[in-house]
Order: structure tokens, then C-alpha cells, then sequence
């Protein structure tokens, strides 16, 4: 395929609420780990949480989506680390200290434990600026976690 096709494939999963596309598109994740010799060896995956608004828009967190079909597929187990609490749609403001401050207000750490001396997957379906993994994995390496991978499903952002 294409990358403009597969780019529609994952707008239709993340945005539009299509679903039948999360098998394919975690299916494809859970080969890439496959393939990989490290991240074979990770201790748990750890999605980042969907925000209220979009949960109640698309009706799933899509993150949960993907983690759940690669664990069907890797048995690697899922972790519920972060809550989302606002949004972080920030992709227009330009101050990276004032957006990263904004990031680490958006999420609440619920579980503590569970990261300490862990090899760590933090999944995403979408990277656009990094600032929120890089945030998101800056908490996970303060509470603990011996090491964090980041495994995303796609890059960019399409203006709505």
C-alpha cells in the first residue's frame, strides 16, 4: 500500500471511529515487535489514554484498541499507567516549555508500582510534535521504570 492509503486506513480508525481497521493496524504493530529482539523483552505495554471528549466522540480510546490486538498476538500484558484529565491538542503553540507544561498537567500518574524495575512499552497511534511521549516517558523513567520504548502507529497530524 501506499502511505497516503495507509494514512486514510488509520483517519478512519482514530478519528472516525472505524474499527474494523484494529486488527490489521495492531496486527501490524504486534509484527513489528515480533521482529524486534528488544522489544520481545518488554515487561508490559503501557497505552497512552484517550481524553474524555474523544472517548465519548469515537466511542473507544483507540490506544486501548492497538495495545489489547497486540497483546492478543504477543501476550505481552497491558498496563493502565496515565489518565488523561484534559486534552493535548497543542500542535499551534510554539513555546515548547509552556507546551510541555501544559502535557504534564493533561496526565495523572494512577498506578505506581507497577512501572518500577520494568522494561516499559508506551504505545501511541499518532506522534506529532513528540512532545507528550517524551513527557510520558519522562514520568514512567521518574517512577521507576528501568527502561522505556516508544512503539508509535504513525506520524504526522492532518489539519481538520
Amino acid at each position: 500500500m501506499e502511505d497516503g492509503e495507509w494514512n486514510v486506513i488509520i483517519e478512519l480508525f482514530k478519528e472516525k471511529g472505524d474499527v474494523k481497521w484494529v486488527k490489521i493496524l495492531g496486527g501490524l504493530l504486534a509484527e513489528y515487535i515480533q521482529r524486534n529482539p528488544e522489544l520481545k523483552k518488554v515487561d508490559c505495554i503501557i497505552p497512552t489514554p484517550t481524553d474524555k471528549e474523544k472517548l465519548q466522540e469515537t466511542g473507544y480510546d483507540s490506544c486501548l484498541l492497538l495495545a489489547k490486538t497486540v497483546n492478543e498476538e504477543t501476550s505481552i500484558p497491558i498496563k493502565n499507567f496515565f489518565l488523561k484529565i484534559s486534552k493535548t491538542n497543542f500542535c499551534e503553540l510554539r513555546d515548547l516549555k509552556r507546551k510541555q507544561e501544559l502535557v504534564e498537567s493533561a496526565f495523572a500518574v494512577i498506578n505506581f508500582n507497577i512501572v518500577k524495575g520494568k522494561h516499559v512499552l508506551l504505545l501511541d497511534d499518532r506522534v506529532n510534535s513528540g512532545t507528550t511521549l517524551k513527557t510520558l516517558v519522562n514520568l514512567l523513567e521518574k517512577t521507576g521504570a528501568k527502561k522505556v520504548d516508544v512503539l508509535v502507529l504513525s506520524k504526522g497530524h492532518k489539519a481538520n
